[in-house]
């Protein structure tokens, strides 16, 4: 009998006869391993000095390698997008794949994904003797690997050739312009980087820089990516030499700081000034030394914006969602409620980060921060926002800098925007969109929480000079307990100490604008307008990106001075924002949905205790726009009656598929049913109880469904 697939998990290519047959197009990992976010827009042609972040985070495929996710709610991952231009996957195998998640999260912040091919040392001579015997096989191997980047929706290559091939220069070459065409034909503003290794004689001897005896490589690929130990002169004259690609010259800084320029680990702002100053781009090796030494992650990134702070907007564009997620949490929540209370992680997840940057007036009032325990609205964090703030204050902070194009639809323009807070005591809360027109004004909404006979105390506009002030009020879509652990909630109930999350919606009408800033306004004032409207007569460009002071400029003494002295404590968590059209329709009743299960496999042990294997795939909204991820549970029972609140939260996808492996299935029942969730653009879920289902019955025993007992996953694992 075939073996029954595994979970799927993303894994390298390690040998050129497995690159060249293929097989890897045909295993059941595929298509869960193919990327779900397109780049919209990517920076790394931009012509300024560019930043690179190289993985290298414990050999590579840790975490990462589930594809559905894994267990650890501490993995490593990227919150700091916004600064890098370029992210590279890298290991010490022949073809590094990167995974998905991976992929998706640099995408939806603009960021680019490249692979790794590497040879080294005497086997890698052995491998690139094959792979550079003739022109034709360079070209042939090139189109592999453009061909596998075009197919799992990932942007380039980093090549690395750590062996010497003295022999093998000229089809070696042959072999990097022919990559970098490739991939330039099937994959639009692709980038394909040579790493400083060998020569043009065919020494392996590390220049440290870019020269003559490496720039034929630079010249035929699209940048070059130097050894860690190069001299500060060195930055500004490769520059030099490559002319008007100064700019494609990446400068290495090994974070481990191994014979490094500058040091690395918190001294690595030393080498990017240079390379700064030289007026190329710089690249960091494995990032990921935080997480392995145990250092401070943020203190390290502050470092890396004190000298390299970012230069772009985000990338949104309507429908926009966001919950903040890091793609990680201890616990995983839905729109309130906590549907596992299991440890996660998974990079699909993540959402676009928020700036999270406090204006330069309230930085020793406010303290705002991405938090993993409770309370979460979706997803595994929140923006929690804690400090003292007096009643006759007002603190911002900005979420994202933007450029949202609103198109006029139907005679007017309207967007809806919603959001979901909790807020503590006397602690209120407000969203602001700062929007501009076409003849230069700006307008500034305040996104209100009031009722009945409050909202007519003041106008709903007010002109101050080049701005415009609207207070919008709110219409209440509803409230949520706050979850809690199973005994922290029968302990708040009966207490009666509950909180509730209040979910509030807008509608903005106005002309044609575009969204250029979405902010956080907190006090513990009762009524936020008549400091609102003082703050902008004193200072009409308090909402302007230059008033908010990047993660740099934080000073961590002072941050530790907010709650030391009592004012009025404030507190309270955003859960989530999101903006779309009022048009915008999440196409929920899509006819031509289908949802059943493959693959399927059951197993009975020998106390006769079941457990069940399906690979559940489906047909999606053809607009991707719309159903951006699923959510995907289960129940088991005997009967198929309509009680949804004993379903199993299974887990997340962003493909068409997802894969049970064993799920334990009770003696006494007599089919299992699954329940597919999709979840729109604009964060909106499909209620349950119209969802898509599969049910799979506990099958005969004389059903070839029923298997025996397949090789432990670690065995599988090992030998995959």
């Amino acid at each position: 009998m075939e073996q029954m697939p595994n979970l799927p998990v993303s894994y390298p290519i390690k040998t050129l006869k497995d690159l060249e047959d293929a097989r890897y197009y045909s295993s059941f990992d595929f298509m869960f391993n193919k990327s779900s976010v397109k780049l919209k827009k990517s920076t790394s042609k931009a012509k300024r000095p560019r930043l690179l972040a190289c993985h290298d985070y414990k050999g590579g495929y840790v975490d990462d390698q589930w594809v559905q996710g894994s267990g650890n709610g501490d993995a490593f991952t990227l919150i700091n997008w916004r600064l890098l231009d370029i992210f590279v996957y890298f290991s010490h195998n022949l073809v590094t794949l990167p995974p998905p998640g991976w992929v998706n999260a640099a995408h939806k912040h603009g960021v680019q994904v490249l692979g790794t091919f590497i040879t080294e040392w005497d086997e890698g001579y052995k491998v690139c003797q094959e792979l550079c015997a003739t022109e034709d096989s360079a070209r042939n191997y090139a189109i592999l690997l453009a061909d596998l980047a075009q197919a799992l929706g990932f942007d380039g290559w980093l090549i690395n050739i750590e062996n010497r091939v003295p022999e093998l220069v000229p089809n070696l070459l042959v072999f990097v312009s022919s990559l970098t065409d490739s991939m330039h034909a099937w994959v639009p503003g692709s980038t394909v980087i040579w790493y400083d290794s060998v020569t043009t004689d065919g020494r392996l001897y590390w220049q440290n820089r870019l020269n003559e005896l490496n720039k034929p490589f630079f010249d035929n690929s699209d940048s070059f990516f130097t050894n860690y130990q190069w001299q500060e002169i060195w930055a500004k004259e490769s520059g030099d030499l490559a002319e008007g690609r100064r700019f494609d010259v990446y400068m290495g800084i090994d974070v481990f700081g191994r014979n490094t320029f500058g040091g690395g680990g918190y001294q690595c702002d030393v080498a990017l000034k240079a390379a700064k100053e030289g007026q190329v781009s710089a690249a960091l090796f494995a990032p990921g030394w935080t997480y392995e030494n145990n250092e401070d992650d943020d203190r390290w990134w502050r470092t890396i914006y004190s000298c390299w702070p970012d230069a772009r907007t985000d990338q949104i564009q309507l429908p926009f969602y966001s919950d903040f997620d890091v793609g990680r949490g201890r616990a995983f929540f839905l729109e309130g409620k906590q549907v596992s209370g299991l440890p996660w992680s998974n990079l699909s997840s993540q959402n676009l980060q928020p700036l999270l940057r406090v204006d330069s007036s309230s930085s020793k009032q406010l303290r705002v921060a991405l938090r993993q325990d409770c309370p979460v609205y979706s997803g595994g964090s929140s923006v929690n926002m804690d400090g003292n703030i007096a009643s006759d204050e007002i603190c911002i902070f900005q979420l994202y800098n933007t450029a949202v194009h609103v198109e006029t639809t139907r005679d007017e323009t309207c967007l809806n925007v919603t959001y979901s807070v909790l807020t503590q005591n006397s602690s209120n809360f407000c969203l602001a969109v700062r929007t501009e027109h076409h003849h230069g004004a700006c307008s500034i909404h305040f996104l209100l929480d009031m009722e009945g006979e409050a909202i007519d105390a003041f106008e709903p506009t007010y002109e101050l000079g080049q701005t415009t002030v609207i207070f919008d009020y709110s219409t209440r879509t509803s409230e949520s307990e706050v979850p809690e652990t199973a005994e922290e909630s029968a302990s708040a109930e009966s207490s009666g100490s509950v909180q509730l999350w209040s979910r509030r919606r807008f509608t903005l009408t106005q002309d044609k604008y575009i969204i250029t800033g979405v902010f956080g306004v907190c006090s513990t004032a009762e009524d936020l307008r008549p400091l609102l409207i003082k703050l902008l007569q004193e200072n009409g460009s308090a909402f302007d990106p230059g008033n908010f002071l990047s993660r740099d400029a934080e000073d961590k003494s002072e941050a530790d001075e907010v709650g030391a002295e009592s004012n009025d404590a404030y507190h309270a968590v955003l859960g989530h924002i999101s903006l779309a059209g009022t048009f915008h329709d999440c196409h929920f009743a899509y006819p031509d949905q289908r949802f059943v299960g493959k693959n399927i496999a059951w197993i009975e042990g020998a106390g006769g205790e079941k457990s069940l294997s399906v690979n559940l795939v489906w047909r999606g909204h053809p607009d991707k726009t719309n159903w951006e991820r699923f959510h995907l549970y289960a129940k088991t029972s005997n009967s198929d009656d309509a009680d949804l609140s004993s379903l199993e939260y299974l887990g997340l996808a962003v493909v068409e598929a997802f894969y049970v492996f064993e799920r334990q299935v009770p003696k006494q029942s007599n089919a299992v049913k699954f329940y597919l969730q999709p979840q729109c653009g604009c964060g909106k879920l499909q209620n349950l109880a119209s969802c898509a289902t599969y049910k799979q019955s506990v099958p005969p025993p004389s059903s070839k469904m029923w298997i025996k007992p397949q090789p432990t996953l670690k065995d599988w694992l090992f030998n995959h």
